[in-house]
């Protein structure tokens, strides 16, 4: 990606955020989005997996759909928790893929696993 590609993707990340933060502060409690079932929640985790290709952020769109759905607490961390681990899961394949997994990143993983598994 060129600069100007990396420019135009933070400012219109930044701007959806921003936007967004107005949307719950003004908006009316109770109010979800209900079109859209499962092609729309789809749409959101391949978005969240994009841009966590391109920059890492593979939360933002997810986060931001669950929260528009109007779900509950525990369905959203239901639903981000699988979408983490598969992101993360699918992240790992490809490094190994590539042949990144060195010793050194292997024992690297295996310390934080516990800290990573534990809060989950």
């Amino acid at each position: 990606m060129d600069v100007m590609g990396i420019r135009t993707f933070k400012t219109t990340t930044g701007v959806l955020l921003v936007a967004y933060s107005l949307y719950l502060l003004l908006s009316v409690p109770g109010t979800a989005i209900r079109f859209g079932g499962r092609l729309a929640d789809g749409a959101a985790g391949f978005a969240g997996g994009v841009m966590g290709g391109l920059a890492g952020l593979n939360g933002p769109a997810p986060v931001l759909w669950c929260t528009l759905r109007g779900w509950n607490k525990d369905i959203q961390r239901s639903v981000l928790q699988v979408f983490f681990l598969a992101t993360q899961i699918i992240a790992l394949a490809c490094y190994a893929v590539a042949g990144k997994l060195t010793g050194p990143v292997l024992n690297a993983f295996v310390l934080m696993l516990p800290a990573a598994l534990i809060p989950a």
